[in-house]
């Protein structure tokens, strides 16, 4: 992603955000292993980034913590 090359450490810092609080909302529960479905709302003031831009990082943030990578099929 462009985003992640224009900034890789906020890109990566947002990763790890997103990341602590998955696992701090499933500190009791094991990861999923159905089909996942993912809801997204972003508030942007401005002109909104590209939207893969934004749903990057929470998705891969979550992997491992909420799913399992192999149950992504694209």
């Amino acid at each position: 992603l462009r985003a992640k090359k224009k900034n890789v450490r906020r890109f990566n810092q947002w990763q790890e955000t997103v990341r602590s609080a998955a696992a701090r909302k499933r500190a009791t529960l094991h990861l999923l292993h159905g089909p996942v479905e993912v809801r997204v709302s972003t508030y942007y003031t401005a002109l909104p980034p590209d939207v893969d831009n934004v749903l990057k990082p929470i998705l891969d943030g979550m992997i491992g913590v909420v799913y399992d990578l192999s149950l992504i099929h694209i």
